[in-house]
This record gives C-alpha cells, sequence and structure tokens, in this order.
C-alpha cells in the first residue's frame, strides 16, 4: 500500500523543496532531501530508495525517480524534480516501482506540452500547495491527489489533464497508470480470521467509494470472524471474503487468528521489534488495557510474552491460569491480537487427517465434515464454515480411530 505522494522539486533561489505531499505533511526539506532530488549525475532517471523520518517521527522508505529536462530558458538551464512513493517501514515496494518510473516519463511530457510544473512550482508563493491554490497550483495538487486515492482503492488511475501548449492551444492529456496486479500479493483471507480496525483513513475511504466495504464496517468489532461478519452483514461469504482483501491491502483492516483458548501459541523471532522499539510498547500497552484500566510496565509485557516459549506451548488458557491475578489488569483477547498483528505470536493449528481407505460416517453432517479432513483445513476453519464448536470438532476427531490431528 501507498502512504504518501510527494513531489520533491529543486527550486533556484529556496533550494530542495516538496510542493506536493498527499496526505500533507509527510516529510520535511532538510539535508536528505538533496540525495533523491540531485543526485550525481549517474544516479539520474533510476530509482532510489532511502530510509527516512517523517516530520511525526514515523520511519518511511522513501522511494524518488530524479530527472532532469535540460533547456537553457530554465533558472540553471535545468529543470531537475522527482516524484516520490513514500512507504511505511516493512511494506513491499517492488510493484510500484514500473509505476514509478512512468509517472516520471509522465510528468516530463505534462512539462514539455503545457509546462503544467514550470506554471505551477516556479511561481509558487507558498512552500506546499492545497487544493485552494491558484489555477495552475490547484491543478497540480489535484493531479497528485486524484492519483494517490485512486491508487489507494483501484490499483490503477486515469486522470484528464486540460491546458495549453505554445501556441496557445486547448490540449487535453490523459495520465494513466497502472499497478501489476499479478506482483500485488493479497493476503489469504479465510472465513474463521478476524478482522481487526486499521488505519481509520483508509477505512473511512474505503466505505465512502465501495459499498460492499460500507455495508461490512460497522460489523468489524475486533471479535467476530469474517464468516460471522458476512452473516450478520446478510452479505454472500466469498464477497466479504474478497472485501475484506481489498480492505486489508489497503491497510483499513489486520486479519488475525481467532482466539483459540485450547491451541497452543509460541513466539515467533520478530518478539525482538518490541524489546528494541520504545513506541511500540507504548501502543501495546495502551492497547491490552481495559478502559480506564491500569497500564501495565514494560517489564510485564516482557515478561508475559516470554512464557509463549516454543517448548512450552502454553495455551491461552493455561495462561490464564498461570497469570490469574495480573490477567485481571488487562484484556487477553487484545494481547493475544496485538501478538499477532505485529508477529508476536503464531498459533498452532490442529489440522485433522482422515483415510481415504475408512468408510464414510453415517451421520449426514459428520459424513460431509470427514471429507474435509485432508490436512488443508484446520479445526478453526472447519468450525467457521460449518458453525460448530472446536470442543465438538476435536473430541468426534480423537473418538474415530481413522482420523489423526497434526499440529502445524
Amino acid at each position: 500500500m501507498l502512504d504518501a505522494l510527494v513531489f520533491c522539486y529543486l527550486h533556484p533561489t529556496r533550494g530542495p523543496c516538496f510542493p506536493v505531499q498527499v496526505p500533507s505533511a509527510v516529510l520535511q526539506a532538510d539535508h536528505y532531501a538533496s540525495r533523491f532530488i540531485i543526485p550525481k549525475s549517474e544516479y539520474f532517471s533510476r530509482p532510489i530508495i532511502t530510509m527516512v523520518s517523517s516530520i511525526r517521527e514515523d520511519e518511511y522508505l522513501v522511494v524518488s525517480y530524479p530527472t532532469k529536462i535540460e533547456e537553457n530558458f530554465y533558472s540553471r538551464n535545468a529543470l531537475m524534480f522527482a516524484p516520490v512513493f513514500v512507504f511505511k517501514r516493512g511494506k513491499d515496494f517492488r510493484p510500484f516501482l514500473p509505476v514509478l518510473e512512468k509517472f516520471s516519463s509522465v510528468l516530463i511530457e505534462l512539462e514539455k506540452g503545457i509546462a503544467l510544473i514550470s506554471k505551477s512550482v516556479e511561481n509558487a508563493r507558498h512552500s506546499e500547495f492545497t487544493n485552494s491554490d491558484e489555477s495552475a497550483q490547484g491543478s497540480f495538487y489535484k493531479l497528485f491527489r486524484e492519483i494517490f486515492d485512486s491508487f489507494l482503492m483501484k490499483g490503477k488511475c486515469s486522470v484528464v489533464i486540460d491546458g495549453k501548449d505554445a501556441q496557445n492551444c486547448d490540449v487535453q492529456y490523459t495520465v494513466r497508470l497502472d499497478i501489476q496486479r499479478h506482483h500485488v500479493l493479497l493476503v489469504d483471507a479465510r472465513a474463521h480470521h478476524v478482522p481487526i480496525k486499521g488505519c481509520f483513513d483508509a477505512l473511512r475511504l474505503c466505505c465512502e467509494r465501495d459499498n460492499a466495504c460500507r455495508i461490512i464496517a460497522p460489523f468489524i468489532d475486533d471479535c467476530r470472524s469474517i464468516c460471522h461478519v458476512a452473516t450478520c452483514a446478510h452479505m454472500d461469504l466469498k464477497l466479504a471474503l474478497r472485501t475484506i482483501q481489498f480492505m486489508h491491502y489497503v491497510g483499513a483492516v489486520h486479519l488475525v487468528e481467532p482466539l483459540l483458548y485450547t491451541s497452543p501459541y509460541i513466539l515467533t523471532e520478530q518478539i525482538v521489534k518490541l524489546f528494541e522499539d520504545r513506541e511500540l510498547q507504548r501502543e501495546c500497552s495502551k492497547f491490552i488495557r481495559y478502559p480506564k484500566g491500569p497500564l501495565l510496565s514494560t517489564t510485564q509485557i516482557f515478561n508475559l510474552y516470554s512464557q509463549f516459549s516454543p517448548h512450552c506451548k502454553l495455551t491461552p488458557y493455561e495462561f490464564l491460569l498461570r497469570n490469574e491475578p495480573l490477567c485481571r489488569k488487562f484484556c487477553l483477547r487484545r494481547f493475544i491480537q496485538f501478538g499477532h498483528v505485529h508477529n508476536f505470536l503464531r498459533c498452532v493449528h490442529k489440522y485433522p487427517v482422515r483415510s481415504q481407505a475408512a468408510p464414510l460416517p453415517v451421520d449426514r453432517m459428520t459424513r460431509q465434515l470427514a471429507r474435509k479432513f485432508d490436512g488443508r483445513r484446520s479445526v478453526a476453519e472447519l468450525c467457521a464454515w460449518y458453525g460448530l464448536r472446536t470442543s465438538d470438532v476435536i473430541a468426534w476427531c480423537i473418538a474415530d480411530e481413522h482420523t489423526t490431528i497434526i499440529n502445524k
């Protein structure tokens, strides 16, 4: 997902500046700006990747494409600029690289055809444009705004630009950019997964632009599975899965496994992030506490997570009994969910496997369920599809001599 779209420009007197930022105030023009606006000559017309800190002290991955148009009528005999895609640390930016290169060529064409950049940027009175600026500057901002919104919702855009050429004739350009969809990996959403609300702005934009998202959003309460959400919203399950997949892609929701009290959870190597990032520690403490409840200290959070050692294979039920006095001070469900969202914890699922040569049960429901025991579907997923209790399915698997449960 693209987090910000920025236009960088080398002003003849002010130096590097960011006249367009969507959303606003993501980056600030300081010493690092020259690294991806006016690099060495051999680095022009190729992507440059830089890790920077934003004004809000968040770490971002800045992918720029420095471009130079050499003409005598420019202030320094050249117009130097760079379209920039901004991603949060850890996001996959590779599908956007060909799009960024094409976007740079489109800006060159618009500059040579209707002098869009020169009219909008060189005579600017403000350091950053807004939608209410004068016509030339406002149209330049709207171009970036529409491209960013279209990328967020559809992964492609088609924007029409009107202007006048050197002979003062009316001309019209159409900007078309499309992300290669086969490069974008959508999450494998399952019926038993629990959607958790993510970025508020992305969720609001989804609800404004997509009717299916608008129907589903009120039923996402961090507790219901996708199957339960689809039932409450009176929506087909396959449509709900595709909608949740799209909402996850744009950052509107996160997907976690349901809280299974009888399934063991183990720590992953990503727990190191919690030890190193103090901001993540504060976020965890606020997320897991009850409303108006006390905040847990960093030491308490570390001690609690460290109990889910791969050697112990502790279940939430056993964890609750072991830490009963302390568990009253925080929400265990949100504690597990936070570990899932940040990949600290992983659930060890139970996958039933039944011999194909074994005779099928007589009961219709049990026979239909037994056909799904192929080792590819977990107990949690089967329970979500058929509306069964986890304990009942596990008890039936244990009682059936032809069925084996594999933990993985």
